[in-house]
Order: C-alpha cells, then sequence, then structure tokens
C-alpha cells in the first residue's frame, strides 16, 4: 500500500476546548439563543407557539421538545438558587428569639401641600406591640 493512501482515523465525539473557554453551552444554540428561547417560552403559554415565534426572530428552528427541556431545566436551576438565597437569609439573619403574642397596626392618610399648589396623600403605618393597662376606675386600656 502506497504512504499516500492511509487513511486518517475516524472522528469520534468529543470536547472541543475552545467551547469552555467561549463560554458554550451543550447542544447546537448559543447562550444568546438558549436565553432567547428560554424567555420566549416563559412568556408563551405553549411550547409549540413558542419555538415558531423563536424560529420567526432568530431564523432558527428547534424543537418543542428542546424548548420545554431547555426552559424546565431553567426553572430547576431558578428555584435552586432562590432557594439557596433564601437559605442563605435565614442562616445570617435568624428569627428573633421572642416575638409578640400580638401586634397592633395603625393606617392613616392626609393630604400635604407640595411645590406649585400641588397636593398629595401620604399614608402612614405605626406597627406597635399592644400594652394593656388598666384605667383608674378598673376599665381596661390598651
Amino acid at each position: 500500500m502506497n504512504a499516500a493512501m492511509v487513511s486518517a482515523p475516524p472522528a469520534t465525539v468529543g470536547f472541543f476546548p475552545l467551547d469552555d473557554e467561549l463560554g458554550l453551552l451543550p447542544g447546537q444554540l448559543t447562550p444568546r439563543l438558549q436565553e432567547g428561547l428560554v424567555r420566549l417560552s416563559t412568556h408563551i403559554p405553549s411550547f409549540g407557539k413558542a419555538v415558531g415565534e423563536f424560529a420567526y426572530w432568530t431564523q432558527v428552528d428547534v424543537r418543542r421538545t428542546t424548548a420545554a427541556r431547555l426552559t424546565e431545566a431553567a426553572g430547576t436551576t431558578a428555584v435552586a438558587l432562590q432557594t439557596q438565597a433564601a437559605e442563605h437569609i435565614l442562616h445570617t439573619y435568624p428569627l428573633p428569639a421572642c416575638a409578640p403574642d400580638q401586634v397592633v397596626l395603625s393606617v392613616d392618610g392626609a393630604m400635604v401641600p407640595l411645590v406649585h399648589g400641588q397636593w398629595a396623600e401620604v399614608r402612614t403605618l405605626a406597627i406597635g406591640e399592644p400594652c394593656l393597662t388598666t384605667t383608674t376606675d378598673g376599665q381596661a386600656e390598651v
């Protein structure tokens, strides 16, 4: 056999290092296209309609199942991040050791003058713990 007739080994599926450097995601869509597809899929109640709009605006055809898979994965990630943030808040800022059994709320509003003869309503809210006392004639008073 002639040395010029030797063929190269067959290509296999692999990972190209530049993909990681460029921040490319698995699959055929760029990160920007994946984000766009997920955003459309969260705003349009049907994955089928979402991929139709996606194809119209991007000239990229994807399957309904791809939109569903990517959107559900993004939702799972969002829930995990929110749960992690909530747990961090609860561990960093724990609830107070004791809280009042009752709380009193008082809401009021008033009109206040602004510049140039304008008026606006200001709303106030007062929050407090009720303190029960007895008057001199024996009546309960908050």
